[in-house]
């Protein structure tokens, strides 16, 4: 049998979750899957439609965050977030708590499966929509408490 999946319409705002945890009939629990799962930074769905769009480019997105469990089990650990703020170039923040840091594209999408360390969801934003996804910001488009704040830890 072979199980497949179609769709009638496509969101502007596409989520994977990558299933990285199993049932083991052996010890009767949930494990993690640990086996490195490599993704695209671009998708087209274009296969996936159930009935093909000839020539509408609306089936093509770009990778916008991964997020990440870091531990060795389902039962603990700890979640935190790789972002891409424009969807282009190799410019990456990683949010990890109440810490951002900059990133490059190597840490955000390539070391993902390092030992405990898996991403297990992707966020995927349709091309035809980054301009309304992501509308250009300045600094007044920043909450006053996250600047002051932001100003504190310099």
């Amino acid at each position: 049998a072979v199980r497949t999946t179609s769709f009638t319409s496509l969101p502007p705002v596409l989520c994977l979750h990558m299933r990285r945890f199993v049932y083991s009939t052996q010890t009767q629990r949930v494990t993690k899957v640990l086996e490195r799962c490599e993704f695209s930074e671009e998708l087209d769905l274009t296969e996936f439609l159930d009935e093909p769009r000839n020539g509408i480019a609306n089936t093509q997105y770009v990778l916008h965050s991964v997020l990440v469990h870091s531990g060795d089990s389902c039962s603990g650990g700890h979640y935190f977030a790789f972002m891409r703020p424009t969807c282009t170039g190799d410019s990456w923040l990683q949010l990890n708590d109440d810490k951002v840091k900059i990133c490059s594209r190597k840490a955000a999408v390539d070391d993902n499966f390092d030992g405990t360390q898996t991403a297990y969801m992707l966020v995927y934003l349709a091309k035809r929509e980054l301009e309304n996804l992501l509308p250009p910001c300045d600094v007044s488009c920043i909450p006053p408490h996250v600047l002051k704040t932001a100003k504190e830890r310099d």
